[in-house]
């Protein structure tokens, strides 16, 4: 990805945690606080920005945007990946 994509991922608070040729993996977390724990994955195309994965991808009308929205997990709950 390049500069003015990461730029952008940093803004709204995700860390690129891997990336090849093809892809890029970020990851979006906040720890405890009121809200307790949470994590967002989105994995997109590094060519084109095309959405080849996220755990909850949901347009953002105050943004005119689609996020990934992160899912609590200080819960005994589980995140599927069908």
């Amino acid at each position: 990805m390049g500069p003015a994509s990461d730029a952008w991922a940093a803004k709204q608070g995700y860390k690129t945690l891997g990336q090849d040729r093809a892809h890029s993996m970020r990851a979006l977390y906040t720890r405890g606080g009121k809200t307790g724990d949470k994590v967002g994955f989105t994995v997109l195309s590094s060519k084109d920005g095309s959405l080849y994965y996220s755990n909850n991808w949901t347009y953002d009308a105050p943004t005119v945007s689609y996020k990934t929205v992160m899912q609590d997990i200080s819960t005994p709950t589980f995140i599927t990946i069908d």
